[in-house]
């Protein structure tokens, strides 16, 4: 709790000193809230126009503080500091659950606590600190009902833990819809690992039992899909379209595979930012073409399709620049400092910023060869990771992308820390710290077979 009040007076500290960034509004959060409270509906934000370009979540629950009488602005920074303290009691209990020693444990969620990036966003109406605390709750509760079906608890309390973690992930898909693929990959990959499991020594699983058993992992898809389903009825019934998540990927995708930008950033010496006015140039231009090109029907639905299809036709002619750009969004990805604030950011803040994310990025590197000795919890972790990576290789990405995953991130790189630690400190423990959450066997036994190598070289390489 020490930890927690830490974390919110540094945000309180920031939304202080940049109150003004909460009356910004850059994605039209609050405009969308303020809509839905004059309109009764979902629309452009000033308009009756029905919508689905930003994800719902976020802007009903502006809607319901604001309706309360809060302020915009002190909505969007109570929504972030309260998300922050829930992030923080998260990690913490997801670093507790995968066996991290007290320090260590205390370190992973004070790294979490006050991540430069997410203090940073706790001044803006912006969704970075609320999709992180549900991703990270969400993957808590898939490893905590996984770890009951290893252990035989009651069916009620892994069926609970499940529909907790799809509950959070289907928020989240209304909140960022990268969440939806972070469910899937790692729903298809837990019931995976519970299919090859080893039993106990001495005893056998049954194929039947095996099947059922990891056939459990895919409730928290089951629960997303339900708490998605009204979302796509009302977009179905207003845009008779099939449209889980919004209509703004197209955009996003062609916002990061166009000549302009590869021009002027991925093929330039250097690769410098793309400067705004070119920027507003290019989004001018993309829009005249896209209602010309859809002039018959200006529907958001039309207007996504021609920008997909437009990306889809740029990423086809320019193979060796597509190539570069996935490169370059990898990079900016894995930034440590954010590119949006490089500019107004000095140079000692600059190299602290290095130093603390370079750190971390370490620790994940250690963290991979976790994996080969306990096979399991890390792997899903890395899974989260991996859907983020597989998203944002195509579609823009810059830093706080990230975000949401930073949870995660700080807990998997204390981990590698750790193993680090015990390394070349401890010589006589050569392993990762012990853990009941053993993915081997049902009783914690670590056994090699030919399962753990199965797990051990393809989940590595596959990170």
């Amino acid at each position: 709790m020490g930890l927690v009040l830490v974390g919110l007076s540094f945000r309180i500290i920031v939304v202080m000193l940049r109150s003004a960034d909460l009356s910004t509004d850059p994605d039209a959060y609050i405009g969308h809230a303020t809509t839905l409270l004059q309109n009764g509906c979902y629309c452009v934000p000033g308009t009756s126009n029905p919508t689905a370009y930003r994800s719902p979540f976020y802007p009903a629950l502006l809607a319901l503080l604001i309706g309360s009488g809060l302020k915009p602005s002190a909505a969007a920074g109570l929504v972030n500091v309260v998300s922050a303290a829930l992030l923080t009691i998260a990690t913490w209990w997801l670093a507790r659950f995968l066996g991290l020693r007290k320090s260590a444990l205390y370190i992973a969620t004070a790294i979490t606590a006050l991540d430069p990036l997410l203090l940073r966003y706790a001044a803006l109406p912006m969704t970075e600190t609320l999709s992180a605390m549900l991703l990270t709750i969400g993957v808590l509760q898939l490893l905590k009902g996984a770890s009951r079906i290893r252990l035989g608890e009651p069916t009620r309390r892994i069926i609970r833990a499940f529909a907790l973690s799809g509950l959070c992930f289907g928020l989240n898909g209304l909140c960022r819809p990268v969440a939806l693929i972070t469910c899937a990959l790692m729903c298809l990959c837990g019931a995976f690992l519970i299919l090859l499991r080893q039993a106990p020594v001495g005893t056998t699983i049954s194929t039947g039992r095996r099947f059922l058993s990891s056939s459990f992992c895919l409730i928290p898809g089951v629960v997303c899909g339900i708490i998605l389903l009204p979302w796509i009825v009302r977009n179905q019934m207003v845009f008779h379209a099939f449209i889980p998540a919004t209509t703004h990927g197209g955009y996003t995708l062609l916002l990061g595979n166009n000549d302009v930008f590869y021009r002027e950033v991925v093929m330039a010496p250097g690769q410098p930012v793309w400067s705004g006015t070119s920027l507003q140039r290019w989004q001018q231009d993309m829009q005249q073409q896209a209602e010309q090109a859809v002039a018959g029907n200006r529907s958001e639905v039309s207007i996504d399709r021609w920008m997909y299809d437009t990306a889809v036709q740029r990423i086809a002619e320019n193979g060796a620049a597509f190539r570069r750009a996935c490169l370059l969004r990898w990079k900016r990805f894995w930034a440590t400092t954010p590119e949006a604030e490089a500019a107004e950011t000095g140079v000692f803040l600059r190299r602290i910023l290095s130093l603390w994310y370079g750190g971390l990025w370490c620790g994940l590197v250690a963290s991979l060869f976790c994996m080969i000795r306990r096979p399991g919890d890390i792997q899903l972790l890395w899974i989260a990771i991996l859907s983020f990576l597989l998203l944002h290789t195509f579609y823009w990405t810059n830093a706080r992308m990230r975000a949401p995953l930073t949870g995660i991130i700080c807990v998997l790189g204390v981990i590698g820390w750790q193993q680090v630690y015990c390394l070349f400190r401890q010589p006589s423990r050569r392993s990762c710290p012990p853990s009941a959450k053993d993915w081997s066997s049902s009783d914690g036994m670590s056994a090699w077979c030919w399962r753990d190598l199965v797990l051990s070289s393809v989940f590595p390489v596959f990170a």
